[in-house]
Formats: structure tokens, C-alpha cells, sequence
């Protein structure tokens, strides 16, 4: 199991799909443990718009998340984002990062994929 560092992931909610809301945080749950034994990982993971609350405080996904950053995967959450939640103070893995560090991101990873 290695970090890819062509991989980007950017998870824009913190549920997966549209559909009923306790479905949505079970497949986010799934997703999160699946990710982390996978054979190839992510190198850097930003969490932008409602995704941000997947990275702070009270979160159910930060055991994964915290697994994935010791394994070397970056953990970004907006800044942005993280201040209009009032959440800026409560991160509890990663680091916040700002728009132009996103689309240098988005521009130079050669494999982003969107959740």
C-alpha cells in the first residue's frame, strides 16, 4: 500500500451521493476504511464546501483520516470553508489550506478525482 503522487482527492461533502442522509454517511464511512488498505492511496486529500466537517471535531471519519495522514497521505481543509462553518479552531487532522493552494492542486496533479 503506497501513496500515489499523482493522485488528488477532492471531497466536496461529508456524505457521499444525494440520497437519504444516513446512507450518504455510511457509504462516506466505507469509503474512508476501504481507502485507507487500498493498494494505492492518495497523496494529498482537500475537503472543500460541507467536507470539512469529515476533518474536524467530532467527526466519525477522523480514525481513517488520521490513518491515511500517518500513512502519508496531506489532509487540506478549506479555510474558507472552515470559516464560514465557524470551524476553523476545531480542525483535528490536516491542516487548512487556501484557494490558490486548491488550484495549483487541481492544476498540476496529474489524477484528481472528485467525491
Amino acid at each position: 500500500m503506497a501513496v500515489d503522487p499523482d493522485f488528488l482527492l477532492v471531497i466536496i461533502s461529508d456524505e457521499i451521493g444525494s440520497g437519504p442522509s444516513d446512507l450518504g454517511a455510511k457509504l462516506t464511512d466505507l469509503f474512508f476504511r476501504n481507502l485507507v488498505v487500498a493498494d494505492a492511496r492518495p497523496a494529498k486529500v482537500l475537503f472543500l464546501n460541507s467536507g470539512i466537517f469529515l476533518t474536524t471535531e467530532g467527526s466519525p471519519a477522523l480514525p481513517h483520516l488520521r490513518a491515511l495522514a500517518e500513512g502519508g497521505t496531506t489532509i487540506v481543509s478549506c479555510i474558507t470553508c472552515l470559516t464560514y462553518h465557524d470551524r476553523m479552531g476545531r480542525i483535528a487532522v490536516g491542516e487548512a489550506g487556501d484557494m490558490k493552494g486548491t488550484v495549483k492542486d487541481l492544476t498540476t496533479f496529474r489524477k484528481v478525482v472528485t467525491l
